[in-house]
């Protein structure tokens, strides 16, 4: 098993997958287990962390990544719940 690529420890600004509107800095640590995080929020969140990066840790990369999936709300789940039993019995 191989261990961290010098991209690896390259800091990433991407935007939140849990929080609407957040911004987040990560970095890997030198010791390959342990990340630095920065988060953002407000209007200018994303320019905040881009600044914040390129200060911080001067090179940098900008990605995206799919928003986490979502999870219906507690109120729906009997009807989910509901839904699924029918389709177990038939």
């Amino acid at each position: 098993m191989s261990g961290p690529s010098p991209d690896d420890f390259r800091a990433k600004v991407f935007r939140d997958r849990e929080h609407i509107g957040d911004w987040r800095v990560e970095k890997l640590c030198e010791d390959g287990d342990s990340i630095e995080v920065a988060i953002f929020s407000g209007g200018d969140a994303r320019l905040r962390a881009l600044r914040y990066a390129g200060h911080e840790y001067g090179v940098f990369d900008e990605i995206e990544l799919e928003p986490y999936p979502q999870k219906p709300p507690s109120s729906e789940l009997p009807s989910i719940r509901e839904a699924v039993w029918g389709w177990l019995r038939s």
